[in-house]
């Protein structure tokens, strides 16, 4: 390695010990290196580019900023840092965010079970966000919003009860299902008709959303909700406070 990068190298090393000393550490989920240190053809001049991403929200990464500027009266070395949601990282949303974390030198990571635990807890917050919306949307009578609405707090839930089993999400609604049988109906976890129910909730959701002239009574929202509330009761009870 050459001496620009291998010094760019310490330096990033040196703040993130930096910033595991302050109490935003708790909150750290990933540190990389990217850029021209990492690919090489870095020199003395080149900024070292450090993605970070914390457990949550923009409060998270103000305290980061703080970390920096302190840092910045301690070392000269051109840090360049940028933060990213958990969200976007499970999967990456995008190209550079894959880039990053696939060619990306790792300098931290909090163990991969946390992280995962940490992801599934954001995911039923959402869930039950959109859950209630969803039971508003009921007692209103506008069944195809409550359809909606339920079926994304039920593949939210879904998809974080799957985090809790493997590493990578699926990006689409069809895998996200055929997934979740996979690992819970196929094993006994869960009943058969709750698989059933999945599938039929995903079909729905496409009618309610697309379709102009489905229509969407009572009792196919209701059953909808009833299927969200049962999966994030299993998730709140698996993924813990």
């Amino acid at each position: 390695m050459r001496m620009a990068e291998s010094g760019a190298l310490r330096e990033a090393s040196r703040f993130v010990d930096f910033l595991l000393s302050r109490p935003v550490a708790a909150k750290v989920a990933k540190v990389l290196v990217f850029g021209s240190v990492v690919k090489g053809g870095a020199t003395a001049d080149s900024d070292v580019d450090i993605l970070i991403v914390p457990l949550n929200g923009d409060a998270v990464a103000e305290l980061i900023d703080d970390a920096l500027l302190d840092f910045h009266g301690q070392s000269a070395a051109p840090l360049e840092v940028v933060t990213c949601a958990l969200s976007e990282i499970l999967p990456p949303t995008d190209y550079f965010l894959f880039n990053v974390m696939r060619y990306g030198k790792e300098i931290y990571s909090m163990p991969q079970d946390e992280i995962k635990r940490a992801a599934a807890r954001d995911l039923a917050a959402l869930a039950r966000e959109y859950l209630e919306a969803s039971e508003e949307a009921l007692e209103r009578g506008r069944h195809r919003l409550a359809a909606d609405g339920g079926y994304n707090a039920a593949e939210l839930a879904a998809k974080a009860l799957i985090l809790l089993k493997v590493d990578d999400l699926p990006g689409s609604h069809g895998r996200i299902v055929q997934l979740f049988g996979s690992l819970y109906v196929q094993s006994g976890e869960v009943d058969r008709e709750i698989g059933r129910q999945l599938n039929t909730a995903l079909r729905l959701q496409n009618l309610a959303r697309y379709r102009y002239d489905a229509i969407v009574s009572r009792q196919d929202a209701e059953a909808v909700l009833s299927l969200a509330k049962q999966l994030l009761a299993r998730l709140e009870s698996q993924a813990g406070p």
